[in-house]
């Protein structure tokens, strides 16, 4: 269930070999801080995983939900905290609307998300007329950019977060629902689940932990763009399944998720210090997810063996 801890401590000691700015002070920080948005979106698509859902609509989330915030802050001079509240809001409606398609039509989460991450999209080209939203006020840009002490905000977030989710996937009888809906639906409702209501409520997390990731990243790029959130959802599924939450559902590894952003993480900022083409990240993060998948099979098969035995 931890292997990929193990991963981490490998590819830090590599690194620190093969670059000697990599273990600064400011390096680390700056590797949590590129991981923070993506890691906070990814937490709640570990839950949307592991009920053996999917939500490819998430990237076009995070780019509505920032163009919003930004725009009620900058045209409007809406107070933070209320754009704030009305993102968040949007994200959960967001997650609503594709746990309800699926659920009355009875449609793949696949066809449905795909769908509704065109039309979320399209509302953000309609709304913005392709033009990013700029001039954010300082206030959100501290979210982004800021820190308690000496420690970047976003990171913060991403902590508190992960801390207020492994304490749902493992203390509450709703992380036991997810994950025994994501096992076996079938068996899950005839044990009493009711399986629309889960289905609801992950795919509600995941739009809120997307509304989050949106602030924090509007924040940091002091600007809300047009192409914000832009293939997230590949990135969440690297850090989700690397991380040790079945893809297949029925198991859920939250600290996992944080890791497994931690090795994308850390991959890219290696690759960045030892000056390797961009382009080639690319196919590192597409080689991360068939290894991760082979590692995650073969050791899973060979520990059955070991406990069979």
């Amino acid at each position: 269930n931890n292997k990929v801890f193990g991963v981490v401590i490998l590819l830090v000691a590599i690194m620190a070999i093969l670059s000697d700015r990599f273990l600064t002070e400011a390096n680390i920080f700056n590797v949590l801080r590129q991981v923070a948005i993506t890691a906070i979106v990814a937490v709640g698509f570990t839950f949307i995983i592991a009920a053996k859902e999917i939500d490819l609509s998430i990237g076009s989330v995070v780019g509505f939900v920032g163009v919003v915030v930004g725009g009620l802050t900058v045209y409007y001079n809406v107070p933070l905290y209320i754009a704030v509240i009305v993102g968040i809001l949007i994200g959960a409606i967001s997650g609503a609307v594709n746990a309800t398609i699926i659920s009355i039509f009875n449609l793949p989460a696949f066809i449905v998300t795909l769908a509704t991450q065109s039309l979320f999209r399209g509302v953000i080209y309609i709304i913005t007329e392709m033009a990013p939203v700029v001039n954010i006020p300082n206030e959100l840009v501290y979210i982004g950019q800021g820190y308690l002490g000496p420690v970047p905000v976003p990171v913060v977030i991403m902590f508190f977060m992960y801390i207020l989710f492994w304490y749902i996937s493992k203390k509450t009888t709703f992380g036991r629902y997810v994950v025994a809906k994501g096992g076996n639906t079938e068996a899950a409702y005839l044990c009493g689940i009711n399986i629309r209501i889960v289905r609801m409520i992950v795919f509600v997390l995941g739009g809120v932990c997307a509304a989050i990731g949106a602030i924090v990243l509007t924040g940091r790029t002091a600007s809300a763009q047009v192409s914000a959130g832009v293939g997230i959802e590949f990135d969440c599924v690297i850090g989700v399944v690397i991380g040790g939450t079945a893809f297949t559902g029925g198991v859920i590894n939250v600290m996992g998720t944080l890791f497994g952003c931690l090795i994308v993480g850390i991959i890219n900022n290696g690759l960045n210090l030892l000056g390797v083409d961009s382009n080639y990240q690319i196919i590192a993060k597409g080689f991360m997810i068939l290894l991760a998948l082979a590692i995650d099979i073969i050791t899973t098969g060979f520990f059955a063996k070991r406990k069979n035995k």
